[in-house]
């Protein structure tokens, strides 16, 4: 009874957890952003990262992912966190070099494409897709996308 002088409901625990989570678990994984990075090597550790917390929390992850689309305040809370990742990675995106006015459109694009290959290897794990080789093209697509660093 003592949790509900802090949080009036089940949904506001939720709410205060995918705030934690969002500022514990997934912003430090975008410190391997750094000025002198090997944006593949960088890639790959954020990936693995990335995967390895879809993995800890994978049926969280699958709750969330259907709250989301029945629920409109989890729906909403979920698009933030996303934008507040996407946001985020824009200045260490800079920071590393990367610099160009559409900056904010490939965060949004490389947010898609690494969540997407976190659900592959999490969750779905098609037979005949190849996870190294997918992770490959999404690096390779990635770096493509970013083009030459600025130094």
């Amino acid at each position: 009874g003592i949790i509900y002088n802090y949080f009036t409901d089940k949904r506001d625990i939720l709410i205060c957890g995918l705030q934690t989570y969002t500022q514990q678990m997934l912003f430090p994984v975008f410190s391997q952003l750094t000025p002198d990075l090997n944006i593949s090597n960088a890639l790959n550790a954020i990936i693995d990262s990335l995967v390895e917390k879809h993995k800890v929390f994978q049926s969280v992850h699958k709750e969330l992912e259907v709250l989301a689309m029945t629920d409109e305040v989890i729906a909403e809370i979920m698009l933030n966190i996303e934008q507040q990742i996407t946001q985020q990675m824009e200045p260490l995106l800079s920071r590393a070099g990367f610099v160009s006015e559409d900056l904010p459109e490939k965060a949004h694009i490389i947010y898609n494409l690494v969540e997407s290959l976190c659900h592959e290897i999490t969750f779905h794990q098609h037979e005949n897709v190849n996870e190294d080789k997918m992770r490959e093209i999404v690096i390779n697509t990635i770096i493509y996308l970013l083009g030459q660093p600025n130094k």
